[in-house]
């Protein structure tokens, strides 16, 4: 071959091996980062996202609240449970 002449380059067993190592390496970080992430959400009380949790209790009592109306329960029963379905309030987290 020509000298001064560039020429394409493969990269040799070594050379591979240690781009992998590297790869897993990074790799790793991000899971450890990712653990450390939500471990630090369970130590601060972080781990529940309260406005998802009042959404999804929401829903809930939305559900409880149409199965209610719809069913054989005589009307003072439903109002009652209607009533004390209305009062469920998603506590205050402490701290």
């Amino acid at each position: 071959m020509p000298t001064g002449v560039p020429r394409l380059r493969t990269k040799n067993l070594a050379e591979h091996e240690i781009a992998e190592w590297n790869r897993q390496r990074t790799e790793t970080q991000k899971q450890l980062a990712e653990k450390y992430r939500l471990e630090n959400q369970i130590t601060r009380g972080e781990f529940l996202n309260r406005a998802e949790l009042e959404k999804v209790f929401s829903q809930l009592a939305d559900a409880l609240q149409q199965v209610v109306k719809n069913s054989n329960i005589d009307r003072r029963s439903q109002e009652d449970f209607l009533r004390n379905l209305s009062n469920w309030r998603v506590p205050e987290s402490e701290g």
